[in-house]
């Protein structure tokens, strides 16, 4: 059909992990090579880059005293602003120069997660006059100028950096040591587009429901506290990831109450009968997280309470193993067969 032309080509690119579904070997080879990108090292040494740039942030933030905010554009800005600039590198050198390119990352992405598009019954070069596909292909231009960037002047901390870089060991020619020009490009483009909007959602979500639940915004402001006074302000991976066990509860448990996704899509590759139904081979399944979520035999209630945004908002049920959720499905999307 016409719009597959259309949404592997021209909205997300064909050579990205999330299209990659058949063959797995290929699959593996690409997250091996752009998870180079995204290493412990490499996510170490994005830190203090992280830092500066939340820190910016809030103190935005606090200037608009007395303002009203939306928090969902205001987290959509930060998600956007750190994609370019941790995951691609971008230096803008004005805030005008920002919002254009902001803009464009919106625009595309806004069309990425409008699936309703992707069934419109029109040939390929139409859609090529569409505002969303010359967004992206500004985003790719500036993608492919900063990769051509790296190859002159070597590495630097950014994600896209680790993909440039990144070496396969194993590989039996010269040819699939490294990732091809395309497969860089739109593994770029779908970390932006998956990860930017996925993690403004979960801000918002999990700022949404602090602000409901002022004791537990409490224990995190306390636990932030306790950090800076025990490592002070500059932080680290490792003091991440010791000393944030409330703050990391407390993003699950948005997570858990609030699916960002509607569920992951799958083809069957063998009939199932599942309660009595038949599932017959190669039909397409949805696992719903939000069902998975709210079935989990630890968390289950018959008043359906553990699911309720007031009364099922409890991070503390992660700190301990009696009481964490069984089944949780924090974020994720490939299509592929089971």
């Amino acid at each position: 059909m016409l719009y597959v032309t259309f949404e592997f080509f021209t909205i997300k690119g064909a050579e990205s992990l999330i299209y990659e579904a058949e063959d797995g070997q290929k699959y593996n080879y690409l997250r091996k090579m752009v998870g180079q990108g995204l290493s412990t090292q490499k996510v170490n040494e994005s830190i203090p880059t992280l830092q500066s740039l939340a820190q910016e942030f809030v103190d935005g933030m606090l200037a608009k005293k007395g303002e009203t905010l939306v928090m969902r554009d205001e987290m959509q800005d930060q998600s956007i602003n750190i994609a370019c600039k941790q995951i691609i590198g971008l230096d803008f050198k004005t805030k005008e120069e920002y919002y254009k390119f902001e803009q464009e990352v919106v625009i595309w992405t806004s069309a990425v997660t409008k699936n309703v598009l992707y069934a419109l019954p029109l040939p390929g070069f139409i859609f090529k006059l569409f505002r969303f596909y010359k967004a992206k292909k500004n985003i790719e231009k500036a993608v492919e100028e900063r990769i051509q960037k790296i190859q002159i002047d070597g590495p630097d901390n950014s994600t896209l950096s680790g993909m440039v870089l990144a070496i396969d060991d194993e590989a039996e020619d010269d040819d699939s040591k490294h990732l091809t020009y395309q497969q860089i490009v739109d593994n770029v483009l779908f970390l932006i587009a998956a990860g930017s909007d996925t993690t403004s959602m979960t801000l918002t979500n999990t700022l949404f429901l602090l602000g409901f639940h002022t004791e537990v915004w409490d224990q995190v402001v306390a636990e932030q506290e306790k950090i800076i006074a025990e490592h002070g302000n500059n932080l680290s991976q490792d003091i991440l990831e010791r000393n944030c066990q409330y703050l990391d509860a407390v993003i699950k448990e948005s997570m858990r109450l609030i699916t960002i996704s509607a569920g992951l899509f799958r083809t069957i590759n063998e009939t199932l009968v599942i309660d009595g139904y038949q599932i017959p081979k190669d039909w397409l399944a949805i696992l719903s997280i939000y069902l998975t979520h709210e079935y989990d035999e630890k968390t289950w209630k018959e008043d359906l309470s553990h699911m309720d945004l007031f009364q099922g908002f409890k991070p503390e049920r992660w700190l301990e193993v009696e009481t964490r959720p069984k089944e949780f499905v924090p974020y994720g999307k490939r299509k592929s067969k089971i």
